[in-house]
């Protein structure tokens, strides 16, 4: 029996240790999250000795948007410039502020969650080829034939697919019979699922079809020849394209100087993360896209004729029409809308990330003792 207690004891004192151990790590990781753009990206932190940017200058070729100098590469229209400030001391890389340049492809071409169902109507009558789109969904009816009793009789066949789906499969499943019963005038038992399934739609391959080393490597050259970046030698741009890949970007990952150049988390006293993004944060970048749209056929002629003028990639193979983006507010709006958000998701998001870290830990913890135990 005083075995039985001081195992409990033990087990009991575990399980407080585990829960606070992931407590303090799961604070020390919400300086900064992991951003999904993050792997279709490149992105240097300039912290260089010797290295630093001309904003005043950087001001003339792009737009200003929260706290960010954006432009549109003319190397290849499809990719993103970003710079923006970076605390240094949180890094653990010094007391300074440096200034961060991404090279971001644009979200139209980034690959998108998808929903595709299809359902088969035996007794649909009359049955007519159609399509019907709306904001996100797609919708394809057409004739098709099934056996039934040793005969084939006409069917209607229905497709439906949505593109970043706000539901679950199962939700949107059933969505999708109860349209078809009410198309074709029968019952949800009589629509039989053939398949659904979830796959991700991509524009183009990040990997091959980007020419990173390219738009890097003219990218940089160009802004080092107008003095918007000072400092930078021939070989640092030579380095800097070499090592150019998507996926080298964010907090964890991005390119900084230690000694050389290299990427963070191989520096020698890195501040890793583990955390996911908030949503407002996942959701900037798209907004930016939307934002650059709006603004960016007023302030084209003037950015166009001050960035550099290397042979143009070649234009890929159109994509089918996506759905239309809504309207986006200016960047004043867009700035205090983010702001307010994170004001009210934030705290949240950081005491669920404490609460579920702290449970699973203790549950794994409690289900190896009484295993043991056993």
């Amino acid at each position: 029996m005083r075995c039985s207690i001081i195992k409990a004891g033990r087990i009991g004192g575990l399980l407080i240790l585990v829960a606070v151990i992931t407590l303090a790590l799961t604070m020390l990781h919400v300086k900064a999250c992991f951003n999904p753009y993050d792997l279709y990206a490149y992105e240097i932190l300039m912290n260089k000795p010797g290295v630093e940017f001309d904003i005043e200058k950087l001001k003339q070729i792009s737009l200003e948007w929260d706290s960010k100098y954006v432009r549109i590469s003319t190397v290849d229209y499809r990719v993103l410039i970003m710079v923006y400030p970076v605390d240094l001391e949180k890094l653990n890389l010094g007391k300074e502020v440096a200034y961060s340049i991404r090279f971001q492809l644009r979200p139209e071409y980034v690959g998108k969650k998808t929903f595709v169902v299809i359902c088969v109507v035996k007794k649909a009558q009359p049955i007519s080829e159609e399509m019907v789109s709306n904001k996100s969904e797609l919708i394809i009816i057409r004739k098709t034939y099934v056996k039934e009793n040793e005969k084939y009789m006409e069917a209607a066949e229905v497709t439906a697919i949505n593109i970043n789906p706000e539901e679950s499969l199962s939700v949107f499943v059933d969505r999708v019979l109860e349209y078809a019963a009410l198309k074709f005038k029968v019952s949800k038992g009589e629509v039989e699922v053939v398949n659904a399934y979830e796959t991700t739609i991509k524009p183009i391959n990040v990997e091959t079809d980007i020419p990173w080393c390219n738009v890097v490597s003219e990218e940089l050259a160009y802004l080092s020849s107008k003095e918007i970046i000072k400092g930078l030698t021939t070989q640092d741009i030579e380095t800097l394209a070499k090592l150019a890949k998507p996926g080298l970007a964010g907090w964890n990952s991005r390119i900084v100087f230690e000694n050389s150049w290299k990427p963070y988390y191989e520096t020698s006293n890195p501040l890793l993360i583990r955390a996911m993004c908030a949503p407002e944060e996942i959701e900037s970048i798209t907004r930016l896209e939307s934002l650059l749209e709006t603004m960016w056929s007023k302030q084209a002629y003037a950015i166009v004729l001050s960035s550099p003028s290397p042979t143009p990639t070649a234009l890929p193979t159109p994509a089918p029409a996506m759905p239309p983006v809504p309207a986006t507010p200016g960047y004043e709006a867009l700035a205090e809308e983010k702001a307010a958000a994170k004001e009210i998701l934030w705290p949240g998001y950081t005491l669920a990330q404490v609460a579920i870290g702290g449970f699973i830990a203790a549950l794994i913890v409690w289900f190896i003792l009484r295993k043991i135990a056993i």
